[in-house]
């Protein structure tokens, strides 16, 4: 029986051999695997972890330059001055000088001041009497409620402006109307309150030229 057994093993040795290297090839291949023999393209895509990097595993000489950032960083790992580690702030620069004042605009021209106006004015009495006035004032009344004024000097009053108001302390007064403007004369005329009828009426008169 022995003798049988150990012609079948030797009978079957490929077939067992093949068959121990199938179920323990991977241990068997790990083991003997020559130096520098695995290579990118034998490791899977994301297959390398951090728990499978040893302690101090990464040098600088295996880091990209300029490829960290600061916030690959923990507090107080970067020292100033080193590479990548901004440095203290200096301290403010001095003030600039003030810019030079621009250049003042030309003064505009000044106008040509007009000539003063000419002012006259006259108090005329309800008779027609005048009161007072400026140098050259003349009045009289024609008919009721119809008086004349004049001013020596002046020759076109169309071109005057005139003011006529009923004196009040006289009572109640009415209205002074401008009936006429004459070259040298002005013709007013003083309606009582109903503005029909004309009255006797002492009035103030004053015209610019």
């Amino acid at each position: 029986m022995f003798r049988s057994f150990g012609r079948h093993v030797r009978q079957q040795f490929v077939g067992y051999l093949a068959l121990f290297i199938a179920l323990g090839g991977v241990s068997y291949a790990a083991i003997t695997l020559p130096a520098n023999s695995v290579g990118s393209k034998q490791i899977k895509k994301g297959a390398v972890k951090n728990s499978d990097l040893g302690n101090n595993a990464v040098t600088t000489g295996k880091v990209k330059d300029g490829s960290l950032l600061s916030t690959d960083f923990g507090p107080g790992q970067l020292v100033a001055g080193s590479p990548g580690a901004a440095g203290p702030q200096g301290p403010q620069g001095p003030k600039g000088n003030a810019g030079t004042n621009g250049t003042n605009g030309t003064n505009g021209t000044n106008g040509t001041d007009g000539a003063p106006a000419t002012k006259y004015f006259a108090r005329v009495a309800a008779d027609g009497t005048l009161i007072n006035g400026s140098t050259g004032a003349s009045s009289r009344k024609d008919a009721p409620g119809l008086y004349r004024v004049r001013f020596a000097g002046v020759t076109n009053f169309t071109t005057c402006a005139v003011v006529a108001l009923p004196e009040s302390a006289a009572g109640a007064p009415g209205e002074f109307r401008l009936a006429r403007v004459d070259p040298d004369e002005l013709l007013m005329r003083h309606y009582q309150s109903d503005g029909s009828t004309l009255t006797d009426y002492p009035f103030n008169i004053a015209v610019f030229c």
